[in-house]
């Protein structure tokens, strides 16, 4: 548990042959704050963070609507409007051309 924050996280780290990612939950609403993955790429090793925030709920389950990605000293903010679960899609939306 990281208690440096101004709100406890509880940090979990899980590590595999492809490397290692860090995940940060805030304590007080057990929402996912940010990962961080270190990979192993063919120009060394990448770290990858993302940071999410504004949470909303969607059919009981709830959503960061905002996502930060970083890597390579690049930042990509996304912001997703509209979160839909299992929507009915078009079968042409599938076809190949």
């Amino acid at each position: 548990i990281d208690g440096s924050k101004s709100t406890p996280e509880l940090v979990v780290e899980l590590k595999g042959a492809s490397g290692k990612t860090e995940l940060r939950f805030d304590l007080m609403t057990s929402l996912l704050v940010s990962e961080t993955s270190q990979r192993e790429g063919p120009m060394g090793n990448v770290v990858v963070t993302v940071k999410y925030a504004e949470y909303e709920e969607v059919k009981g389950l709830k959503f960061p609507m905002v996502a930060e990605q970083s890597a390579g000293g690049q930042t990509m903010p996304m912001r997703f409007d509209n979160i839909a679960l299992n929507p009915k899609l078009d079968a042409n939306l599938l076809e190949l051309n």
